[in-house]
């Protein structure tokens, strides 16, 4: 069972030793004891262990409740282990036995697999969004090297004429965001500072113009 599945919980992989009874036709007890051995019945599981075949290849030993409460010992049986004890069996009942358990564990291979799917396309969607974000951050990022085109500057020339009343007041609006903003021409700026350009202007103009009433308020 160590193939491309190997990765997937072992308890998925195996059938109940009590549902492999039913389908060989015999009680879980008779099957028990074809596992582990009773009395002068060797048992596979002895033999395994005499040899160093690794048990849990073929059965995994487990419990139940029945319905009185008594915690009782059973086994998840491996396809491997199926296998094994298919062997013990001749004639029509081995072929039906084989038939019924290698349907099983098709299915549940089935099942795994589509569960592998499923996980793959949710890791391809993860990848998507990893993607879109790192876009993001690169096209935020080189807004921080792109100058600001010919339109842009007379924008901001434009906005400060339209919050001002004269020339005067423009030049000093516009030496006063310059300074702020730390540079000597909007050359020095980017398409990324847009934003803090225009919220700057309009600040210095409303101190401007708090300046201005209390000058006319002293007069």
């Amino acid at each position: 069972m160590k193939n491309k599945l190997s990765n997937v919980v072992e308890k998925d992989l195996t059938i109940d030793s009590r549902e492999v009874a039913k389908m060989l036709g015999k009680e879980h007890g008779d099957l028990l004891k074809d596992i582990h051995g009773s009395g002068k019945n060797l048992g596979i599981i002895p033999v395994l262990l005499k040899e160093n075949f690794p048990v849990s290849d073929y059965f995994i030993e487990s419990n139940y409740k029945d319905s009185s409460g008594k915690v009782n010992k059973c086994y998840n049986c491996t396809k491997m282990g199926c296998e094994m004890l298919g062997n013990k069996l001749q004639g029509a009942k081995g072929i039906l036995f084989t038939a019924k358990y290698v349907k099983k564990f098709n299915q549940m291979e089935n099942l795994v697999r589509d569960k592998q799917t499923q996980l793959s396309i949710k890791e391809i969607q993860e990848l998507k969004n990893a993607l879109s974000e790192l876009k993001k951050a690169i096209e935020e990022a080189n807004l921080q090297f792109i100058r600001p085109s010919h339109k842009e500057k007379l924008n901001y020339n434009k906005i400060i004429k339209s919050l001002t009343n004269s020339p005067e007041e423009v030049k000093i609006v516009k030496n006063l965001v310059f300074g702020l903003l730390g540079i000597e021409k909007w050359e020095n700026t980017c398409i990324g500072d847009s934003e803090k350009i225009i919220e700057t202007i309009t600040a210095v103009t409303k101190l401007l113009e708090i300046k201005k009433f209390e000058q006319l308020r002293l007069v």
